[in-house]
């Protein structure tokens, strides 16, 4: 909604001149105190208007939507996810592990060599 700006004001609007508020950590926001209550109270009106979603008992639950048939676990409960997407969200956990175990690693080395 709003570029962060130069001048130091509010980027809310160029007519607004006020100085920005402060956040609870002590940084500045990046609009004045009356522009950043109008951008949540927006935000919390447009989130209070969407209509929840609702699926069919057996139907996959992913959050894009989709229509397939939920997949069964081993132990016979139905999964909330269908097949495809069970497998696209192990594959993306995986990704996760592998870069947080290389993270985790690599800073583990840092401390081993500096202790040598």
């Amino acid at each position: 909604m709003a570029k962060k700006s130069e001048r130091g004001g509010c980027t809310y609007s160029s007519k607004c001149k006020k100085a920005l508020d402060i956040k609870d950590d002590g940084t500045a926001h990046s609009m004045c105190k009356k522009h950043w209550n109008y951008k949540v109270a927006k935000l919390r009106e447009r989130r209070s208007k969407r209509i929840p979603r609702t699926f069919a008992p057996f139907q996959c639950q992913y959050p894009g939507g989709c229509k397939k048939e939920r997949s069964i676990k081993l132990n016979g409960d139905r999964h909330w996810l269908c097949e495809l997407h069970w497998e696209r969200q192990n594959a993306l956990a995986r990704e996760r592990y592998k870069r947080r175990s290389i993270k985790y690693d690599d800073s583990n080395q840092t401390h081993s060599d500096t202790r040598q």
